[in-house]
């Protein structure tokens, strides 16, 4: 059920709370006091955030070799991983490359032009069929 006060605000019951009312000095007392316990009790952390940041600069420090050692280790990583994929693409090419680049490499040999591998020769036998 809803309670609707329909009364003049010069007629109507004075509202009760739990909470103690205080006159504003009082309050303003309060705040002081609290927030000078506070104060007292959580001290300004300057002086202790600027040793703990000495301190974590120097462990920072202490850490750069190992730094350096996980770059150096990333690098070589990456340089094995380069030369596992290149050595991946060798084994899985089809084997008629093979066939042609032995044939070419018969070719050159029971052929020499002139002394000379780099230049090519007329007379040169073709390439066998595959």
């Amino acid at each position: 059920m809803i309670k609707i006060n329909l009364l003049p605000t010069e007629n109507a019951k004075a509202e009760r709370t739990p909470l103690p009312r205080f006159p504003p000095d009082r309050v303003d007392g309060r705040r002081v006091l609290h927030s000078a316990l506070l104060q007292h009790l959580h001290p300004h952390p300057d002086s202790r955030t600027k040793d703990d940041i000495a301190t974590e600069q120097a462990t920072l420090r202490g850490l750069e070799p190992f730094v350096q050692e996980h770059d150096k280790l990333l690098a070589r990583q990456t340089e094995l991983q380069n030369k596992v994929r290149e050595i991946e693409g060798l084994i899985s090419r089809d084997v008629e490359d093979w066939r042609t680049v032995n044939a070419l490499w018969d070719v050159i040999h029971q052929n020499p032009a002139s002394g000379s591998t780099t230049s090519a020769s007329s007379t040169a036998a073709p390439l066998p069929a595959l």
